[in-house]
């Protein structure tokens, strides 16, 4: 199908929206006029998203004609940090970058040179294989405070990534599940499953649009305790009877040292600890064990990113062996990464195209503290300003980095002044003049989806081959083909990289699937893959899972090989070991809405017309506790320091939780999360829960004393 041509001047041309993840990169009908998008629509063809497209994408023209879109390539020339720049040219540019990094390689070795990807991530799979080609393990992305736990904690149990089996559920246990928010194109799926008779269990911290409008039953527990709840559950599962024994017994590992571990996670305990009500943790554990078919969601952040919550992750996923909905129609079911992330239900040659570069015996960021990620192809580089500063076992002296936020770590500031005093190089490709491009040396113009060509993958066996829909902004270039510009110039020894160009790369990714980037090129919209192969519930568990012992580890062969001082199997503990009684309120942040995702909408106008400053949620009992009423400004401080928010009275929340939204470059809450407060086994920072007062800030004029 031909993109359409809707008059004489404006066409209509099919791509997709890069805003979000490559999880959710949704089809578009992009209005196309003398080169230049005037408008967005979901596209109703595609076979994801079906027509569905969030606020953000619907953004999508003021996104990508910013006033601070990078025209051209940069070249520093006041301090680093003061963001003044001169323009060069691309020859230059990339000229300096490969001269800058090749020093470092021979004066201090391949591994000083941090490679970082950031938005989108679409450009992962390629800056992998080039930072491994070059001979630095030290690749980093947002994993290492977003979804890498995740990936982890199933490894761990399973050695594969799974996910809910939702189509064929009767029940669903949705833990910190909410569409609304992060998800919104798929809200309908969910109603619509509802109306199916699927009945749907939420767990979360807050009342949110998914409690109110999709869940059957609502348990709303304190920050931390979602380990302690899962430990309750299966105490009362087995309590009752209600454990499938088969699978335990043929299936599992390490079922009877756990099943008397959790008996201390009595009801009555569990009560208190999580603030759920008894009858309704009651309810909530038959309505889900006792179901035919249950599936249980589990929102990696919410879970992960808090002390012990790698091991709140598993004690929840342990709840699929438990009740033997693990690899099972309407459970939970292993899924093998198609590409970036994604399972599409084919093979790809992704793995091979990274992996075989990996440069063995390099150190690794993060390895020493958080052996566990020796198991992943990314560092853990939550302590990274410790690198940059040389404290750690090695130092970085130079970072390449193509969309870096260095707002996405705990105590970025910490991190801002170590990359402006500490670090010899910093290149960067990027959309925008970001506060992290002002600190780089050499900035690099990159384009959005609209404006480049790439290879995306969706679920039921589809790929897909966009083409650029808009012109150019400026001399903006895609990421592959900045990386094809450098890889010929670095000091390594890669014959794709380096003498092809970047459709054989992917290419390469594609043998055997039946398809090529020429082939693919002649379809707008995504099509089956040849080598498409349905999955059939309980294959993975007939062929053995891919752990140590073969079977589901609720006492996990890997934590006992990497963490042999830590429990293996899912354990519950304080969630806030630096508790301080001088700040007696927990200070939560991360907390999403519909129109912003992280720093990278601030300054979209018509997204940022919605929630135009940064918000704190608190119960009113609270705000009438410290003399604040809504819309004062409010100042949340603990001993890292202080941030001033705006207040939002509302009862959806706790009354000892407050609630920041991160999405403010302005009033960044990461500045009070600690970066030595972090999961003893992956690293990951305490961004759901830590600890703050708050104080009534005086407006401008006001008269008085706080």
């Amino acid at each position: 199908m031909a993109n359409k041509i809707l008059s004489e001047s404006i066409q209509i041309c099919k791509t997709t929206c890069d805003i979000c993840s490559p999880q959710h990169h949704c089809g578009v009908n992009a209005y196309v006029k003398d080169g230049r998008l005037i408008k967005v629509e979901g596209c109703p063809e595609h076979p994801y998203s079906k027509g569905r497209l969030c606020t953000k994408g619907a953004a999508y023209k003021d996104y990508i004609y910013r006033d601070d879109r990078v025209l051209h390539p940069l070249r520093r020339v006041g301090p680093r940090g003061s963001g003044q720049f001169e323009e060069i040219s691309w020859q230059e540019a990339i000229d300096t970058v490969a001269q800058r990094l090749n020093r470092i390689k021979r004066e201090h070795g391949a591994h000083s040179v941090l490679f970082m990807n950031g938005y989108g991530k679409w450009q992962k799979t390629y800056l992998t294989r080039l930072a491994f080609s070059f001979g630095s393990p030290n690749l980093v992305g947002d994993g290492c405070t977003c979804q890498t736990a995740t990936h982890l904690a199933w490894d761990a149990n399973v050695g594969t990534l799974s996910w809910p089996d939702i189509d064929h559920a009767d029940v669903l246990l949705g833990w910190g599940l909410d569409p609304y928010y992060s998800n919104s194109p798929n809200v309908p799926y969910f109603l619509q499953r509802k109306r199916e008779g699927m009945k749907i269990v939420i767990i979360d911290v807050r009342t949110t649009p998914a409690t109110e409008n999709l869940a059957d039953l609502f348990l709303q527990i304190h920050p931390g305790t979602d380990g302690a709840l899962a430990l309750g559950m299966a105490n009362l599962i087995l309590q009752n009877g209600w454990e499938d024994r088969a699978f335990l017994q043929e299936h599992t590992v390490g079922f009877a040292q756990w099943a008397e571990y959790v008996k201390q996670f009595d009801l009555k305990r569990v009560s208190q600890i999580t603030g759920a009500p008894e009858e309704l943790i009651f309810e909530a554990t038959k309505l889900y064990a006792t179901a035919k078919r249950a599936a249980i969601s589990e929102t990696a952040g919410t879970i992960t990113q808090k002390y012990n919550g790698f091991q709140s992750y598993r004690a929840i996923t342990c709840l699929n062996a438990l009740t033997g909905n693990y690899d099972r129609e309407g459970g939970c079911l292993p899924i093998f990464y198609t590409y970036n992330h994604r399972y599409a239900g084919y093979e790809t040659h992704e793995a091979e195209f990274m992996w075989s570069r990996y440069p063995k015996g390099a150190p690794k960021i993060g390895n020493e503290r958080f052996p566990l990620w020796n198991t992943y192809n990314e560092a853990q580089a939550n302590e990274l300003p410790a690198y940059l500063r040389g404290e750690r076992e090695f130092r970085i002296h130079g970072i390449f980095g193509m969309g870096m936020n260095y707002r996405m770590f705990p105590q970025p500031e910490q991190l801002r002044q170590a990359i402006v005093r500490d670090t010899d190089f910093f290149a960067l490709s990027e959309l925008f003049l970001t506060d992290t491009a002002k600190l780089a040396d050499i900035v690099l113009p990159a384009c959005t989806s609209f404006e480049r060509e790439e290879f995306r993958c969706y679920p039921n066996g589809y790929g897909y081959y966009s083409r650029p829909a808009v012109a150019r902004v400026g001399e903006s270039k895609s990421d592959l083909e900045i990386l094809q510009l450098l890889a010929p110039k670095l000091d390594m020894d890669d014959e794709l990289l380096q003498k092809h160009p970047y459709q054989d790369w992917v290419d390469a990714i594609l043998q055997g699937t039946g398809w090529t980037t020429a082939t693919l090129q002649a379809h707008d919209l995504p099509v089956k893959m040849k080598n498409y192969k349905k999955y059939i519930p309980g294959d993975y568990t007939a062929k053995g899972y891919d752990t140590p012992s073969g079977k589901f580890e609720i006492a996990s062969g890997l934590v006992e090989r990497y963490c042999p001082d830590l429990p293996a199997i899912p354990t519950w503990e304080t969630p806030d070991p630096y508790a301080d009684a001088r700040y007696p309120l927990h200070l939560i942040s991360g907390v999403r809405f519909p129109t912003a995702l992280n720093s990278r909408l601030n300054h979209v106008k018509m997204l940022r017309d919605f929630v135009p400053e940064p918000l704190l949620e608190l119960h009113p009992d609270t705000a009438r506790a410290y003399g604040i009423e809504n819309g004062d400004r409010v100042r949340v401080e603990n001993e890292l320091g202080s941030v001033t928010l705006r207040a939002k009275c509302t009862a959806k929340v706790r009354p000892d939780d407050v609630y920041a939204f991160h999405s403010y470059s302005e009033a960044d809450i990461n500045d009070l999360y600690s970066n030595q407060n972090l999961d003893p086994y992956t690293g990951f920072p305490s961004f759901r829960l830590t600890h703050c007062r708050i104080v009534r800030v005086r407006e401008e004029g006001e008269h008085g004393t706080v």
